[in-house]
């Protein structure tokens, strides 16, 4: 299980993706906006409803008390949404002014499925040798752009049994190929396939979601306790955000 990882100068359409990195991310604020205020909107009429249906003493209440409800969620999921995009904006800055791409060249790795078994964001961990594990996760996975492949060149239909849909010379994983990924935000720029497909190991092993892990991750440790290592990471990384937070609160 060879690999090697290098770094070299963005290309420009690499250092596009960059700069797009470093900049808020209006539109998912602006989705946000959006869905609270139709969430205010039809919510508190049905509270209302229901209290008139209920035949309450203030059938006004409910509808305000749907009105805190929905607020509340939404400026819970704002400010989480807030320092994500902070963190994010914070490691695309780094990756800017190193002024370098990472290339992870991989042969011939372990390859196995730590996603939910119900969505369509696969996550896959690799065992690429030299005790590094490499994880990539999102829908990221399915764009055929990534893999310098035309939407024109591809099937119709997903091909069902493959973890990207893609067929030869783009199924992945694979057993080689090359990734670049910005190295701190983990951002996969590219991913080129240089051998045949290779199907992820079917293990008993729990589904989980890192949701504070980057899309691409390389990561210290074996296969055999890989779901430990990224449950920790991500733990780690989640209490250093619940410590940012209160931190600020007392300021």
């Amino acid at each position: 299980m060879p690999h090697r990882i290098t770094e070299r100068p963005p290309e420009s359409q690499e250092r596009s993706i960059i700069t797009f990195e470093v900049k808020h991310d209006w539109a998912s604020y602006f989705f946000i906006f959006a869905l609270t205020a139709g969430a205010f909107f039809a919510l508190g009429a049905l509270g209302g409803y229901l209290g008139k249906l209920l035949s309450a003493p203030h059938p006004e209440r409910m509808k305000y008390a749907t009105w805190v409800l929905v607020l509340a969620i939404s400026v819970h999921f704002t400010i989480s949404f807030f320092y994500h995009d902070k963190i994010r904006r914070s490691l695309a800055r780094m990756d800017a002014g190193a002024g370098v791409v990472q290339e992870i060249w991989v042969k011939n790795p372990i390859a196995l499925a730590v996603g939910f078994a119900d969505t369509h964001d696969p996550a896959i961990v690799m065992d690429i040798g030299g005790g590094k594990l490499l994880y990539i996760f999102g829908q990221w996975i399915y764009d055929p752009g990534i893999y310098g492949a035309e939407l024109a060149n591809m099937n119709e239909d997903p091909v069902e049994d493959r973890v990207n849909g893609m067929p030869d010379p783009f199924g992945f994983p694979a057993s080689e190929f090359t990734l670049v990924r910005m190295r701190h935000r983990g951002r996969a720029l590219s991913l080129k396939v240089n051998g045949p497909y290779l199907a992820p190991e079917a293990r008993d092993t729990p589904f989980t979601r890192f949701v504070e892990l980057n899309d691409t991750e390389l990561l210290d440790g074996d296969l055999e306790n890989a779901v430990e290592i990224l449950s920790r990471e991500n733990h780690r990384r989640s209490v250093k955000i619940a410590d940012s937070h209160q931190y600020r609160s007392t300021v």
